[in-house]
């Protein structure tokens, strides 16, 4: 039997001023910086407006939302 085994880097933030861009960039750097594979947001009191922002300036490769 062979067996795989790899690592997965998940984190939770809360990231109560996410709206503020120099807060938004240092966070996604600190993700980057530390290759983290899935983030999980807390209160980011996000829009369908913000969302296509945030998007933009992450670059990665997939992020997901769920307003309110």
């Amino acid at each position: 039997m062979l067996t795989k085994f790899f690592k997965l880097l998940l984190t939770t933030i809360n990231a109560n001023g996410q709206s503020v861009e120099s807060k938004r960039k240092c966070q996604y750097n600190w993700l980057r910086e530390n290759n983290v594979d899935i983030a999980f947001f807390q209160e980011t009191h996000s829009t369908k407006d913000t969302e296509k922002i945030w998007d933009k300036q992450w670059s990665g490769k997939f992020m997901a939302f769920s307003h309110g």
